[in-house]
């Protein structure tokens, strides 16, 4: 008997397992009703979002000329003192959005502005919680039209700003903006003024193998910046642009990349958090009773899914040591661990620590501020887990009572 009990225990999902939900125990079959609404929502609401990320455009960036502004958000990716207000007005729309999706869609709640908790207060600190997020971690996430305009010569930038479809040009004198002749006056007529477009002649070295090599001692950071320099991800979302150069993306630029990586993995993987609640998985909960329930599967789960952040964040963190910015971080990080600890224990006996997956998306945004790939990857789709979490159950305390 003993012997049978002790196998249970350490099987990966032991026999005796009976899920609490009926349609999750071993007769379920799937809800094919089901299954076509949160498809065809997924796809209506991701439709939906290219509306806000394509109105960007009609919304004019601030040009903040603070250098203090141009340090702060400083990343080889994102140099400039503009703040794009077109990025966060679309940004706090996507995060509406995606709550309406949550209520709509996948949980089929009447409201699309409501919470667990039937009230609209979860909504409501979305309001202020988004902003902040959006101000610690999206804009360099994000891709804005001036993301790189502070790797151009100062002169006369703004001549080389020019949208993927640029407005007719008036008769009269022009500028161009930097290389050769700088300032030189160029005569249009009324002819070429409608159609001509003076570009900034802007030549810009890139650097080699050579030289990173030399400034670069992380394997992993040498190994994607030689892939960079060859051109081998040349492609839809311009990875080689991530090297420092003077460019203005351009409007079909930016929205490649916002809606082509950002809002994909944020409708498709990160929002669907609520279908991961199934099976052996709804146990999982970061409680200090629920993980002395785990049985080998759930462990094993946990180990992957903490292998896969640590390695997330360890790109991140070789971005910040290369630009000189990962004691930030690392501080940050440790305030956040000593605050818990601190209230932890301040509350022994009275509340218990219950950390919440929309606490864990939260806390992981607030690490990823690098715009590449990998990254804005992982930032859309602890973006979405967030907003999940917040509309599904609340955005409930932290410290829950002990009782």
């Amino acid at each position: 008997m003993d012997s049978l009990s002790h196998t249970a225990q350490r099987s990966l999902i032991p026999p005796s397992y009976k899920p609490s939900r009926p349609h999750l125990r071993g007769d379920w079959e799937p809800d094919w009703a089901y299954i076509r609404w949160c498809v065809l929502g997924t796809t209506t609401f991701y439709a939906l979002a290219a509306t806000f990320v394509h109105s960007a455009s009609m919304f004019d960036d601030w040009n903040t000329e603070s250098e203090l502004f141009q340090s702060i958000y400083f990343r080889d990716s994102v140099n400039t003192t503009w703040f794009p207000s077109s990025q966060f007005w679309t940004y706090i729309g996507l995060a509406m959005l995606g709550w309406a999706f949550i209520n709509t869609i996948n949980c089929q709640r009447s409201d699309p502005f409501t919470s667990g908790n039937g009230d609209h207060k979860s909504f409501h600190k979305l309001l202020w919680l988004s902003p902040i997020i959006f101000l610690d971690s999206v804009i360099v996430i994000q891709r804005g039209t001036h993301d790189l305009e502070g790797w151009c010569p100062a002169q006369n930038v703004t001549e080389a700003i020019f949208d993927a479809q640029p407005e007719p040009a008036h008769s009269g004198v022009h500028y161009l903006g930097a290389g050769n002749n700088v300032g030189s006056p160029v005569f249009l007529d009324d002819a070429e003024a409608d159609y001509e477009i003076i570009k900034a002649d802007v030549i810009v070295t890139p650097p080699t193998s050579a030289t990173i090599s030399a400034e670069v001692d992380d394997p992993t950071l040498l190994l994607f910046s030689t892939i960079d320099i060859m051109g081998y991800l040349k492609g839809i979302f311009h990875v080689d642009e991530f090297t420092p150069e003077c460019h203005i993306y351009t409007n079909e630029e930016v929205f490649k990349w916002n809606y082509y990586v950002w809002c994909f993995v944020f409708f498709f993987v990160g929002l669907q958090f609520t279908h991961f609640d199934v099976g052996p998985l709804q146990d999982f909960t970061l409680t200090k009773e629920s993980i002395a329930t785990w049985g080998r599967g759930l462990w094993i789960f946990a180990i992957c899914l903490l292998a896969l952040i640590l390695l997330i964040l360890k790109q991140a963190f070789s971005h910040y040591r290369a630009l000189g910015i990962l004691s930030y971080f690392i501080a940050w990080g440790g305030f956040i661990v000593a605050v818990i600890s601190w209230n932890t224990k301040r509350l022994e006996g009275i509340r218990e620590l219950h950390i919440h997956h929309y606490c864990i998306g939260f806390i992981l945004m607030s690490f990823l501020s690098y715009q590449s790939l990998i990254l804005t990857i992982a930032h859309a789709f602890f973006n979405g887990m967030f907003i999940e979490g917040g509309c599904r159950w609340g955005f409930d305390a932290i410290w829950t009572p002990v009782n």
